[in-house]
């Protein structure tokens, strides 16, 4: 069963926020405000080739977050801008928490609510339509990319025989639609106005107005990545969820979390008995990190969205937005004393019913395309990294535990854009040791938490071996920006149907870094200069290389120039100069002006083949383009820097430019 979400549209008319990457369609992960930890994912391998660097060369700090053997590894990263504020929310929070708190003690809960039999569920349909239960738990929503088909039958395999209508107290569960930015125009997580929040406010405005259901009846919400706890006895979930339930009820704590990341419970641990005897820790007033299982009254779901709409600009998540609110509405949590094996909730203490399980797919996952977000003011590597949000990556340093004995490890790279095999083959050495024990705390204690500082440029094709498509993927062109480049291009391309439309046309991006490292004089000090002749060898080069691939072959350059601050009106005037040619023959030249910087980013992204220059900026368009990964097809200058510059030591063109790039001198000769 499928319930659509109609595009409730809950914040139409409101500012969007910058978006932030996540699985499943929630994968937890924030940004604090000076840094952020990386997630977890399933080996210190992996974790180390995932970490992107910055697109200027901005020095940047990473902390990335690693588990092995149990033992809790973290890197955390910080980039020297502070992120949103996470002040209190003031006058209109108190409001709120007071009107919900009169909601709920107004309401009389009848004591033999849950006592009823059974009654199946009606297959097919929305919950609208379907027939409530007479118990305690009426619905059961699993929030589901629509694309994502293996996580729903991981759901369906694991958990689907619980939640087929045939199981004392629990309903037939029902799949719904999760939003998208494609569909809904909702921003990648995590922010609070990401497609993860709306999927949430969609669902429970869905099951406000479920008619069929009283204002005493409950929901769960489901994320499409959780797993049963190996210590809850199956055959005994809807008697545990049930007497959870009612505890909950008779608590006036109408927000129940089946798991919850960093919980922090200040009631009574309460072990409950249901009628077969089965026993499940409980505990209220509990607030915490993650929503991916929770129960909700049905009084109270509709202001649960009304409340998070009016935190916009003001919590950063989800999970923050609902953890000032968990005290006003005494949360309670369902399986207080499990702690789950998720390697995805190591880096943090992880307790409830449910946990997450860990996806490899956590940026390619169904139509997650980036969110429109486009900031070029002030330095473009800042600008870059903002609006590329890396933080996509991450989870919040407050989300962490610290836990004792502590271990400290540090990578730094010798010199920039160096990349030093043995030191990041130290490095997981010595992470390995320390999990061993073979490397102890100060105190000579085995470790329990392994801190790894990471600092560097880490713009080497190496770093990202094995993971190139999920790094192609995150820094893929932001919607808007291709969108722009699109309508360019198609102009263009109109441009070359008209000069001769039986030919095959093949676009050649050539990127032109002009700006302060030429016309300034400390830059220019320091950076190798590019010589024109470098940019004409490229293009015939790729030019002649593309002209063997169809009989009706022609090329057609689109030229980007750029690095100047603010308008690139200069850098674009000497570079005319220089290569604009005459589009004689089987060959046209274009000019992309008055576009933004992301914009030419996109186009370059875009092309067949890329002629780049000395630039960061060139580095990353020829990387995440279909050109990247094919042979020859990229044209690098051999020097980034001077001979003569202290920057020079250590740079090794091998390891800064994948294999499969042509490498010419800066002069143009190979």
């Amino acid at each position: 069963q499928v319930v659509k979400t109609h595009r409730l549209g809950p914040w139409a008319g409101t500012a969007r926020r910058a978006p932030r990457r996540r699985t499943g369609p929630c994968h937890r992960e924030r940004r604090g405000k000076r840094g952020a930890v990386l997630t977890a994912m399933p080996s210190v391998a992996g974790v180390a080739t995932a970490v992107p660097s910055t697109l200027g060369g901005t020095r940047t700090l990473l902390l990335l977050s690693c588990a092995l053997a149990g033992v809790f590894t973290h890197i955390l990263w910080t980039n020297g801008s502070r992120g949103p504020s996470c002040n209190p929310a003031g006058s209109r929070w108190n409001m709120f928490a007071e009107v919900w708190h009169k909601q709920i003690t107004a309401i009389a809960l009848p004591a033999d609510a849950g006592d009823e039999d059974v009654q199946e569920e009606t297959a097919g349909g929305s919950s609208n339509s379907a027939v409530a239960l007479s118990g305690p738990l009426a619905r059961v929503y699993v929030v589901n990319v629509a694309t994502a088909q293996n996580r729903w039958e991981f759901m369906e395999a694991s958990l689907g025989h619980f939640f087929n209508g045939r199981v004392q107290g629990l309903p037939r569960w029902q799949r719904f639609d999760a939003a998208t930015p494609r569909h809904d125009g909702c921003d990648l997580p995590y922010s609070l106005s990401d497609c993860c929040t709306m999927s949430h406010m969609n669902v429970l405005l869905n099951f406000s107005r479920d008619t069929a259901v009283r204002d005493d009846q409950w929901v769960i919400v489901l994320e499409d990545d959780v797993a049963l706890h190996p210590s809850v006895p199956p055959h005994r979930l809807g008697d545990i969820i049930t007497a959870a339930l009612r505890q909950a009820g008779h608590m006036r704590s109408p927000f129940m979390y089946l798991g919850l990341c960093s919980p922090r419970c200040s009631g009574p641990e309460v072990l409950l008995n249901s009628a077969h005897g089965a026993s499940m820790s409980f505990r209220a007033q509990c607030g915490g990190l993650c929503t991916h299982a929770y129960a909700v009254q049905k009084f109270l779901a509709p202001r649960i969205p009304e409340y998070l709409k009016s935190m916009l600009g003001k919590q950063k998540t989800i999970d923050q937005g609902l953890f000032r609110i968990s005290d006003a509405l005494n949360m309670s949590l369902l399986g207080s004393q499990l702690r789950s094996h998720d390697v995805r909730s190591s880096g943090s203490v992880h307790s409830g019913i449910f946990y997450m399980k860990a996806f490899g797919d956590s940026l390619t996952v169904g139509d997650w395309e980036l969110k429109s977000k486009v900031d070029t003011a002030g330095c473009p590597a800042t600008a870059f990294w903002r609006g590329f949000r890396l933080q996509r990556f991450s989870r919040d340093v407050s989300d962490v535990i610290q836990m004792r004995p502590r271990c400290a490890l540090t990578f730094e790279e010798p010199g920039s854009n160096v990349y030093p095999y043995e030191a990041v083959l130290k490095l997981f050495t010595d992470i390995r040791a320390a999990e061993e024990g073979r490397i102890l705390d100060p105190g000579g204690k085995r470790c329990k938490m392994i801190d790894v500082t990471v600092s560097g440029y880490l713009q080497s094709f190496r770093y990202f071996e094995g993971v190139e498509e999920t790094v192609r993927t995150a820094f893929a062109p932001p919607k808007v920006s291709k969108t722009k480049a699109d309508a360019w291009l198609n102009k263009f391309r109109k441009k070359l149907a008209d000069k001769d439309a039986s030919a095959k046309w093949f676009l050649v991006g050539v990127q032109v870094r002009r700006g302060d490292k030429v016309h300034h004089k400390g830059f220019s000090s320091i950076y190798a200069p590019v010589e024109w002749d470098f940019y004409r060898a490229g293009m015939k080069l790729v030019a002649d290389k593309l002209a063997d691939r169809a009989g009706n072959a022609k090329v057609a350059f689109v030229i980007t120039a750029g690095g100047s601050m603010g308008s690139n009106a200069q850098d674009i005037k000497e570079t005319r100069a220089e290569l604009e040619g005459d589009d004689a023959g089987d060959q046209v030249r274009g000019f992309a002006e008055g576009l933004d910087a992301y914009t030419d980013y996109a186009l370059l992204a875009a092309m067949d083949a890329v002629v780049i220059s000395a630039s960061s900026f060139g580095w990353w368009a020829a990387y995440v383009s279909a050109a990247g990964a094919a042979e020859g097809l990229v044209v690098a200058p051999r020097d980034i820097y001077r001979p003569s510059n202290e920057l020079a030591k250590g740079f090794k063109a091998e390891d800064y430019y994948p294999p499969q790039w042509t490498i010419l001198a800066n002069t143009g000769k190979l």
